[in-house]
């Protein structure tokens, strides 16, 4: 009994798209993926610690008067 694999029924292409459908492709290498995340966080990171001394400093003056 020979299942239905795609491989021997080319003709059946009932999955797949136009090329000019395509938008983008998925590539092998997630350094991209891992750059950006990598900036993210460390953008996320500088606004926490900018509102934290930012903080700091407002009590520390509120403190003083």
């Amino acid at each position: 009994m020979n299942s239905r694999d795609s491989r021997y029924f080319l003709a059946e292409q009932s999955g797949s798209v136009a090329a000019t459908a395509v938008h983008a492709r998925v590539l092998d290498s997630r350094t991209g993926l891992l750059l950006s995340a990598s900036a993210a966080l460390l953008g996320l990171l500088a606004a926490v610690g900018g509102l934290a001394a930012g903080t700091v400093s407002w009590a520390k003056r509120r403190a003083a008067d």
